[in-house]
């Protein structure tokens, strides 16, 4: 499939059953999408295990940090209205971890107390 890349300009992927793989074969649908170079095989597995976690260690935080900046960098910045939407939170809640999330010291994500909010984000 990668090898289709830019010789094509639409590609659409049908599936009549729920996918049931590891979560790089859904790297690999993605990434022949088109991710950023920041999202590897490997950094998108720790993405979404650091994500599955009730809370997670700092050096996780500043990964799902780093890939989350590099996420909207590429397509865009994601809306307090989301956060908020897809977590069921407030707007202040969610302004504050998407301003904590795009900052790139590290000293805002060491004062968060809601950290169990980051281990359920969705976007």
């Amino acid at each position: 499939m990668l090898g289709l890349r830019g010789k094509i300009q639409g590609l659409v992927l049908l599936t009549a059953t729920p996918l049931q793989v590891h979560t790089v074969e859904v790297w690999d649908m993605l990434n022949f999408l088109g991710m950023s170079a920041d999202w590897t095989d490997l950094a998108f597995v720790r993405f979404y295990d650091a994500l599955a976690k009730p809370s997670s260690s700092q050096d996780e935080l500043e990964s799902i940090s780093r890939l989350f900046r590099a996420f909207e960098a590429q397509f865009g910045e994601v809306s307090a209205e989301v956060v908020q939407a897809k977590n069921q939170t407030s707007r202040i809640k969610a302004t504050q971890l998407l301003r904590t999330l795009r900052d790139q010291a590290n000293l805002p994500r060491r004062a968060l107390t809601f950290l169990s909010v980051i281990g359920r984000i969705r976007i």
